[in-house]
């Protein structure tokens, strides 16, 4: 009979007026006082108690969330500070290759500028011997052509001169040019 009082006292689908009823008609009667006061403290104590399991199990929730989204952006950040790594040795790489294409077009352009020095060089060389041939050709010429004339003069007018008035006509004529 206790035990049904109980039973209807802590059912939650009793009327509030009901339960409170029994409660205090248990309560006058010094035998169930004491098992009501004490079934009261046990049924406390497992709600505390359930209260703090429930409370400590979502603390621990939150803590194994926490600690999966701590590992998660732990993760992203090792993966993002790996990519900034890959991208910075990437970046040396592509510097050292533009430095090594900037040696390689320096020395290019060097042995195109010896190229061209010497290419230069050899066209004056061949425009000097040129030059210089050129005048050969023309002294020789032209001491040819004087001789030429020099050996008409003297088979021509001077055919009848002394050698001394040959010579000296000669000479004349090789100072004013006309030779």
């Amino acid at each position: 009979e206790v035990r049904a009082k109980l039973a209807k006292i802590f059912n939650k689908e009793t009327p509030m007026k009901e339960r409170l009823e029994m409660e205090v008609a248990m309560m006058r009667n010094p035998d169930e006082s004491s098992i009501l006061t004490e079934f009261k403290w046990k049924v406390d104590r497992k709600q505390f108690n359930l209260k703090i399991l429930e409370s400590f199990e979502a603390q621990q929730e939150l803590l194994d969330r926490n600690l999966k989204e701590e590992a998660k952006r732990a993760k992203e950040e090792e993966a993002e500070m790996a990519r900034k790594r890959r991208e910075k040795i990437e970046a040396e790489i592509a510097k050292q290759e533009r430095e090594l294409e900037i040696e390689r077009q320096i020395k290019l352009h060097k042995a195109k500028n010896i190229a061209m020095g010497a290419e230069e060089v050899r066209r004056e060389a061949e425009k000097t011997a040129e030059a210089v041939l050129r005048n050969k050709t023309r002294k020789e010429a032209d001491a040819k052509e004087r001789e030429r004339k020099i050996q008409e003069f003297i088979d021509g007018p001077g055919k009848d001169m002394t050698d001394v008035e040959r010579e000296l006509k000669i000479a004349r004529m090789l100072n004013s040019g006309e030779l």
